[in-house]
């Protein structure tokens, strides 16, 4: 039986809109989504996973309207790829079929006006890992990458820093990684403002909380140490 009254403002309700659409925007398509500030971003996918990255369609999650744009600069064709929402930027690494990302290929898509989306490429450093599986971890305006073997093996002297106002990749592992690195091959990363917190873990997922550290990024890549306040003792590795 219907409810008599006005509704109640505690139970939710979905309201249905509908969105203006160009008539450059195909009726249907597969596509890759990602959400970045007030707009949502599509690119077309085909079955095989490929991604057309010339253009792309955009909607603004404000008025409704959605558009057709080409992206401006120097893009593949059609690449597998990984999309990171790094502040308002898109970052991309194209992938090979396995995940594996070929870090040395990014590149950056920034909005520039209304109806514009330019890609970027980054200076990347000569020893920066090849394709390879990779924990991504956003922070600020940047994104930590640790590669590991694809089961959680972190290698972190590998670690890299894609700063995207800078427009720069490179190395970071010596500066944050704890040296001598603890026989603990795992980590899990938690990010705490412009800090991540790096938890190693052994086989079992068991955090050592003993051998942790911070890495801050607001003052330009540093590892600060964990010590126990007065009074408190480290706990085994556990959970």
């Amino acid at each position: 039986e219907a409810q008599k009254g006005p509704p109640s403002p505690l139970v939710p309700r979905l309201r249905l809109k509908q969105c203006i659409t160009d008539d450059a925007v195909p009726s249907s398509l597969r596509c890759a989504t990602l959400v970045v500030g007030k707009r949502l971003f599509l690119f077309p996918k085909g079955r095989d996973g490929m991604c057309d990255l010339q253009f792309a369609m955009v909607m603004d999650l404000v008025t409704l309207r959605l558009w057709a744009l080409r992206v401006m600069g120097s893009l593949p064709l059609r690449c597998r790829c990984s999309f990171l929402v790094v502040g308002e930027s898109i970052c991309v690494f194209p992938c090979d079929s396995s995940g594996r990302a070929d870090l040395k290929l990014a590149f950056i898509l920034t909005s520039a006006e209304e109806d514009r989306v330019y890609s970027q490429g980054c200076y990347v450093e000569l020893d920066i890992p090849g394709p390879c599986q990779c924990e991504f971890v956003v922070v600020g305006r940047s994104c930590l990458i640790f590669p590991h073997d694809g089961d959680g093996n972190y290698d972190l002297t590998q670690a890299c820093v894609l700063d995207t106002e800078l427009l720069t990749l490179r190395v970071c592992g010596g500066i944050i990684a704890p040296a001598p690195l603890p026989d603990l091959p795992k980590c899990l990363f938690v990010t705490v403002g412009f800090r991540v917190c790096c938890f190693p873990q052994n086989q079992t997922m068991k955090v050592s909380i003993g051998h942790s550290w911070v890495t801050d990024t607001n003052l330009g890549m540093v590892r600060l140490d964990v010590s126990p306040a007065p009074g408190c003792t480290m706990p085994p590795p556990s959970q």
